[in-house]
């Protein structure tokens, strides 16, 4: 084999690995790759550039792994390719000369004297897919120029049939099938269900207390000596109530009496030595005095006495703790006995904690389900919520807001407990059942 004929071998090898190497590349940067390098070992050159699909910004460089869109060559080649991509129907080469003025004042600059621009066209439908530009000193042979035509021409279809065998790809995954559809379906579903518009709600323990209780105070200091009545016992004005111990009262009733007998009783002595002794005549004003004080004093305990049974002052059913914790018990001026309230004027206690305070919407009724019958509820109309939140007995904070009964000849009894139901706005059933982890995982995060 001659020289001649070796280097044709060769060069046909060459150009066959690099359109192996062009059709087999697994992705487009690989496929750029080859173009602006491998290339280089058909037809040797300086530096090559790649644009396609129209970009102004290469794809690729030589011996650049990354382009950087804002260097001073990235830019020059942008309006370079503004100026070539309409003349790109065929292989050619640029000549400087022809240039705008901005192109061909940085010409020298960046680029060689040698300069070949060759269009990179799908070989089944002839379109031009992008531009392949190569630079060197010397110029380009024709043969050059062919061999770089077919290799633009075959990186032009391996980019093309990558797309097409990414799109196939992407239809194969979804390609319709009964299993796929059911599950497509059934996602479908779960998410309209999921967004389905339901009513927030909160769930609170709840008590029926007195609207207007009447508060019953002791009238005086002493010691409670008998309730008169029972625990949730009806009365009516005038009812005895609490009978206190009138020991000490009525002794000392009787002492101002005893020594207003004796005044009166030396005072007649006086008022009878008074036309004969003038001593006797000046004692007859202080002991005059002395009498109205006792007087005043023993209307004054009997004042006390009348006040010693504690009498009701409205209809109403009485309200306290077992009468055995009062009996005996000393009690003070102005200190609570007891509570007469209402046979209908009652209203609902709510004890919502902090963690479940909601939007509540006051055209919404509340829903009562008192412990003694859970399956029947009673409703009531929001009427107040306390400002801030306090400790209740049940051991946590919570907010205490009250309604109104909507039918108070229906009201439960006062003191009977149950959870009562509190409406909000309207939101998607996703959040409803994910409201109260959001609000624990929130403030585990402190967000």
């Amino acid at each position: 084999m001659t020289d001649t004929n070796r280097d044709r071998a060769s060069g046909l090898g060459r150009l066959l690995q690099l359109e192996n190497d062009l059709r087999s590349a697994p992705t487009q940067d690989r496929l750029d790759f080859h173009c602006v390098n491998q290339a280089h070992r058909l037809v040797p050159f300086r530096q090559a550039v790649l644009w396609w699909d129209d970009h102004e910004v290469p794809q690729a460089l030589s011996s650049v792994p990354v382009v950087d869109r804002n260097t001073p060559y990235v830019l020059f080649l942008r309006r370079l390719y503004s100026y070539l991509k309409s003349r790109a129907t065929a292989p050619f080469r640029p000549d400087p000369a022809h240039c705008p003025e901005s192109i061909r004042e940085q010409w020298s600059r960046w680029l060689p004297d040698a300069v070949l621009c060759v269009p990179c066209q799908d070989p089944v439908s002839g379109q031009v897919r992008g531009l392949l530009l190569v630079a060197r000193e010397e110029s380009f042979a024709d043969y050059e120029v062919r061999l770089l035509h077919r290799v633009a021409g075959t990186a032009a279809h391996a980019r093309q049939y990558l797309r097409l065998s990414a799109s196939s790809k992407w239809s194969k995954t979804w390609r319709p099938s009964k299993k796929k559809a059911l599950v497509s379906i059934g996602v479908l579903v779960l998410i309209g269900v999921l967004a389905l518009p339901v009513r927030l709600s909160v769930v609170a323990p709840a008590e029926v207390v007195p609207e207007s209780p009447l508060v019953v105070r002791s009238p005086l200091t002493g010691v409670v000596d008998e309730f008169l009545v029972g625990p949730d016992e009806p009365v009516t004005p005038g009812t005895p109530l609490i009978r206190l111990d009138d020991t000490k009262l009525k002794n000392q009733k009787a002492v101002a009496e005893q020594s207003l007998r004796v005044l009166q009783a030396e005072y007649q002595q006086h008022s009878q030595r008074a036309f004969s002794d003038r001593d006797s005549s000046a004692k007859l004003r202080g002991i005059e005095a002395r009498i109205d004080q006792k007087r005043e004093e023993i209307a004054y305990l009997s004042e006390l006495l009348s006040r010693v049974i504690i009498r009701a002052d409205k209809a109403g059913i009485v309200i306290f703790e077992s009468p055995d914790e009062w009996v005996g018990k000393p009690v003070e001026l102005g200190e609570r006995l007891l509570t007469i309230t209402g046979l209908t004027q009652t209203k609902l206690e709510v004890r919502l904690p902090v963690d479940d305070v909601i939007a509540f919407d006051a055209s919404e009724p509340v829903r009562f389900f008192p412990t003694a019958n859970p399956g029947q509820s009673v409703q009531a109309k929001l009427h107040r919520m306390q400002h801030s939140a306090e400790p209740v007995a049940d051991g946590f904070l919570a907010y205490k807001l009250y309604a109104i009964f909507s039918a108070q000849n229906q009201a439960p009894r006062v003191g009977l407990g149950g959870v009562a139901k509190l409406f909000g706005e309207r939101v998607p059933l996703a959040y409803f059942l994910l409201r109260r982890p959001i609000v624990k995982t929130r403030q585990w995060l402190g967000l």
